[in-house]
């Protein structure tokens, strides 16, 4: 069934992403940027090619948004 793949897919992805990183900064997906970019500054690494994934801009967070 659908939901057994979703946890695999999710943690997959996950390292994925860290293994597209940069060493001692957070790496999140759009959909996570969309969540969190009104709380903290970060840039769009732009397109990146995950193997097995296809490619999906990546963000870098930066640290918290100075209030």
């Amino acid at each position: 069934p659908l939901h057994d793949a979703l946890p695999i897919y999710t943690v997959n992805t996950a390292a994925r992403v860290e293994g597209a990183g940069i060493p001692g900064k957070v790496v999140v997906s759009r959909d996570v940027w969309q969540q969190v970019s009104s709380r903290f500054d970060g840039q769009s690494l732009g397109m990146i090619d995950l193997k097995g994934k296809g490619k999906l801009e990546l963000f870098r967070i930066d640290g918290h948004i100075a209030s």
